[in-house]
C-alpha cells in the first residue's frame, strides 16, 4: 500500500457531530472544504503513482464540496450515529444522489441490528455502507454486537 509522505502537519477538522452538539476532531479525516482541495489532488496523484491500479477513498464523514469526487474513487459522505442517518440522507444535496452508488460510502455507528438493515435498505444507499453498534468515542474499535447473528443467517442461506 503506498503512503503518502506527511506534510508538515496533517490536516485536522473540527466537525459538529450530528444529531449530537458534541464535537470532535480527527486527523484521519479529510476535509470537505474546497479550499483543501489542492492538498487532496496532491495526496491523490502520490498514491496512483505507484503503477498498479488504487483506490482513492476519502473520509471527510459529511458531502464535500463537488471538486472531491474528481480527485477520489470513493467519498464517505455521512460518518455519525444512526439517529442522525435519516436527517441526513434526507438533506443530501441532488448531485451526491446523481453519483454512481459506488463512489458513495457511509460510516453508521450507535445502530441496533434492525437499524443497521433499515441503513442498507434506505433511498439514498450508497454503495459501501457499514453499520456497527459501537459507539463512541470510538465506535470502530469493535465489531458490531450482531455480527454473530449475521454470519449465521449467512451459513443458512449457503
Amino acid at each position: 500500500m503506498a503512503r503518502a509522505p506527511p506534510p508538515r502537519s496533517w490536516p485536522t477538522s473540527t466537525a459538529t457531530r450530528p444529531g449530537t452538539g458534541s464535537t470532535a476532531s480527527s486527523s484521519t479525516r479529510a476535509s470537505h472544504d474546497v479550499a483543501r482541495v489542492g492538498y487532496y489532488a496532491a495526496l491523490g496523484r502520490h498514491v496512483r503513482a505507484g503503477g498498479a491500479r488504487r483506490v482513492v477513498v476519502l473520509n471527510p464523514g459529511v458531502v464535500p464540496a463537488r471538486e472531491y469526487f474528481d480527485l477520489a474513487d470513493v467519498i464517505v459522505t455521512f460518518e455519525g450515529p444512526y439517529a442522525a442517518y435519516g436527517a441526513a440522507m434526507d438533506a443530501t444535496p441532488d448531485w451526491v444522489r446523481d453519483q454512481p452508488p459506488g463512489r458513495v460510502a457511509h460510516l453508521v455507528y450507535d445502530a441496533s441490528r434492525r437499524q443497521a438493515m433499515a441503513a442498507v435498505s434506505h433511498p439514498q444507499q450508497a454503495g459501501y455502507l457499514y453499520a456497527t453498534s459501537g459507539s463512541m468515542p470510538d465506535p470502530w474499535r469493535t465489531v458490531p454486537s450482531y455480527l454473530h447473528e449475521e454470519e449465521h443467517a449467512l451459513e443458512v442461506c449457503a
